[in-house]
Formats: structure tokens, sequence, C-alpha cells
């Protein structure tokens, strides 16, 4: 069964899917980080501050490889901070592109009340680089 249009009769776009085990090595070692595939050794790699691969998927609005961390079920890091507080929804509050991202990772549970260190707020960033409908559903 077809999605249903959006009321302007704009079909929704079509579903995200999982990179594959190839693009997201690939995507790793792009982004200077070792490549194996292991979820353990992924969870442990930090990088700029403490920033984990979550923060480095919204970062570069790769909502597959999100999809891809999820389906190696590591969703439960969605929330992991740096050591300055900021979350992987910080960092995809930083650009108006990376708004689809955002809203990936709100709908699988990252947390808009995160602060970081400096009091800043999910919300002080959208302000600042979001669209106002993005806003107004925060």
């Amino acid at each position: 069964m077809a999605a249903a249009a959006t009321a302007d009769d704009t079909p929704p776009p079509p579903p995200v899917v999982a990179c594959s085990n190839a693009r997201m090595k690939e995507w790793l070692r792009e982004n200077g980080l070792d490549d194996d595939l292991n979820p353990n050794s992924i969870r442990v790699i930090r990088r700029v501050g403490g920033s984990t691969v979550w923060h480095f998927a919204v970062q570069d609005a790769r909502i597959d490889v999100c999809e891809w961390l999820k389906a190696a079920g590591m969703l439960d890091m969605i929330n992991q901070a740096n050591d300055l507080g900021y979350t992987p929804l910080h960092w995809a509050m930083n650009s108006q592109s990376r708004e689809a991202a955002a809203r990936w990772m709100m709908s699988h549970g990252a947390d808009t009340s995160a602060i970081t260190n400096f009091g800043g707020t999910v919300f002080n960033w959208a302000c600042g680089t979001m669209s106002a409908s993005f806003v107004e559903e925060l």
C-alpha cells in the first residue's frame, strides 16, 4: 500500500533505509574513524572532545547511517553527550540542511530537553538555524 500524499498532493518522500555495510565502512573512513563494523568497536569511538558516531552521522545529515546504527543495536547511544555536553541532536541543530536528520533523531528518542555544559538547549540552537515550522514543533 502506498503512503498517503501530503496536503499539497506531493507524494511523501520514500522511507530511508540503512546504508550497506560497505557504505558504512566507507563513511567511517571518510570521517577518519576505524572501519571495524563490530558494534562494540563503534560504541567506543570518540573524537573531537568525546563525540560519538551519532554526532558525526547527524553532522553529515546521514539518516542512512543513523538507520545502520539503529539496526546494529546502538539506539541507546542517541543521547550520549560529548565532553562539552552537546548531544547529537545539538549537532543536528547547527544547520537547517540537517533538519531531516534532527527530525529522525527526535522520532527515535533524542532528548529535546538536553542542555550543554554551557546552558545551551536544543531549542536555543533550533531558533538560530532551523525553519519556523520546525521550531514550532519543538
